[in-house]
Order: C-alpha cells, then sequence, then structure tokens
C-alpha cells in the first residue's frame, strides 16, 4: 500500500550456544476478509515461506531483555502461550542440556487453544523422557478444558487452581 512495513519483533527460541544460527518460532497469519478472500499475514507468511540459503536482514535486540536470573535456584517455574513460549524452550535446552551437572527442575506451564496447536510438542516429550523428573509440563489448553466457572480454561486460572506453584515460590526464597 505504498508504506513501510513496521518492525516485527520476535524472540529466539534457539539455546545461546555460539552457533552461527537461531530459531524463531513463527505463526503462520492468515484470515478471510469481509468478501472472504485469504488474506495472508506479511511478516509471518514471509519468513514461514523462506528456502535454505535466502537472505533476510535483521536487527536487535529491540526494546527490554528478556533475561533470565542465573543463579543457582532448585527450579524455576515458567509460564507463557502460544508463541511467547519460544524463549522458555531456549532456556530449557540451556538448562538441561549444558548444565548436566544441576539437578535443577523446570515447571512449564504452557497455554495454547488445543491439543493439536500445541507447540514443540515432540522436542518437549523428547527431553521429558530423557531429563525424567526434572522436567514437568503442564499444557492449558483454553478450547478444551474449563476452569472451576466453567469459563475456557487460562495460565492464570490453572496457576490459581493449583496453589502449590505459589506455596514452593513463597516458601522457597531461593526459586
Amino acid at each position: 500500500r505504498g508504506r513501510a512495513h513496521p518492525l516485527r519483533l520476535y524472540s529466539i527460541a534457539s539455546a545461546s550456544m555460539n552457533q552461527p544460527q537461531i530459531a524463531l518460532c513463527v505463526k503462520r497469519v492468515t484470515w478471510n476478509d469481509p468478501q472472504g478472500q485469504l488474506q495472508r499475514g506479511i511478516a509471518s507468511n514471509f519468513l514461514c515461506d523462506l528456502e535454505v540459503g535466502d537472505k533476510v536482514h535483521l536487527c536487535g535486540p529491540l526494546g527490554k531483555h528478556f533475561v533470565f536470573d542465573q543463579a543457582d535456584t532448585p527450579w524455576d517455574i515458567m509460564v507463557g502461550a502460544g508463541t511467547g513460549v519460544a524463549p522458555f524452550m531456549a532456556r530449557i535446552h540451556e538448562i538441561l542440556q549444558l548444565d548436566r551437572q544441576s539437578q535443577k527442575k523446570l515447571w512449564c506451564i504452557f497455554g495454547f487453544r488445543s491439543q493439536e496447536l500445541v507447540l514443540y510438542k515432540e522436542e518437549l516429550k523428547l527431553l521429558r523422557e530423557k531429563y525424567g523428573g526434572r522436567l514437568r509440563i503442564d499444557y492449558v489448553l483454553s478450547r478444551e478444558q474449563t476452569n472451576l466457572d466453567g469459563s475456557r480454561m487460562y495460565c492464570g486460572d490453572f496457576v490459581a487452581q493449583h496453589p502449590e506453584i505459589i506455596q514452593r515460590v513463597i516458601q522457597d526464597q531461593s526459586a
């Protein structure tokens, strides 16, 4: 339409292992306009349609950095939904794979609309199998689960219905 496209920001989903590549979690955006014509999101479709070897221009980091505390804590709780789980994937890999001496445990509460939309499902399954009790994952499925009021279940509802999550944080100063 003759205007420059606004900048799109994405979280990096790969661990920082000094590799010459990065992983992004991108949801392809499409919708039908009022006339029933299929419309495609500009940035998500551009990224999803890239071929190996294509060049892209990047900039960043911008805004506030999403930095995890590197303190030696016994466990971390991570709560995220949709593509917002991307930076947690990097963190999970860093803790489980790079910090093999640690016995840190991770509790991930990931929200999605339905089971079929769960991102990283197979990867997380393999990590759970490999690292046993160090990785707990609860999926909150807003279109398939209901909260105590019978409304759609969201991550906040899940946390409210599982007070042991908050109790751990309150009781354990190192969490």
